[in-house]
């Protein structure tokens, strides 16, 4: 409370987001009305919810009541900002979104001189439509992890004992962005 009631003091434009899986009511509610006084909490079921469903339901047999509960079951005014994957999907030991629909094609399969596959094709539609519908229902803001909006094919570690410090992975490849023979180009 205290933090938040000196940072809108000291800069009244500034914005405060709640990184909290607690589910305190009070969270995001007014220091005047007997919160803690966050302008935003992040929907961090949303990110999970995602992953649950990549990992053990086929995509034709998704929930869509389900999926659009998950992404509006908030409190009434209270700010949500709302994201599809995390740092945590991005960092070594897990996958990402893209990682996850496309697999190994991730690597040549979006080569738009190669013919698309299936796998490719409905990977790139579910990833739209993943994106369309969370920044859509989840939330009044969105959250995007670095590189992860355009198919990212690497995860991130940063340079640890397990790799010998290396700097290797320890990037984003922003060029793929400008390559114009990848499908996302």
């Amino acid at each position: 409370m205290l933090a938040n009631t000196l940072i809108h003091k000291l800069k009244p434009s500034a914005i405060t987001i709640a990184e909290d899986v607690s589910g305190m009511p009070t969270l995001c509610r007014t220091i005047r009305d007997g919160g803690i006084g966050f302008d935003y909490r992040l929907g961090m079921f949303h990110p999970d919810m995602w992953i649950k469903h990549l990992e053990k339901i086929p995509d034709e047999r998704w929930n869509m009541g389900g999926i659009i509960y998950g992404l509006t079951n908030r409190r009434w005014k209270e700010k949500v900002v709302t994201y599809v994957e995390s740092h945590d999907q991005a960092i070594v030991g897990d996958k990402t979104v893209s990682m996850r629909l496309f697999n190994e094609e991730i690597y040549y399969g979006l080569n738009r001189h190669n013919e698309m596959s299936l796998n490719v094709s409905r990977g790139m539609a579910l990833h739209k439509m993943i994106r369309m519908i969370t920044f859509h229902l989840g939330g009044e803001a969105y959250l995007n992890f670095m590189g992860n909006e355009f198919g990212h094919p690497e995860w991130i570690d940063f340079p640890r004992a397990g790799n010998n410090f290396s700097y290797h992975y320890c990037r984003r490849q922003w060029n793929l962005k400008y390559d114009s023979d990848l499908r996302y180009g």
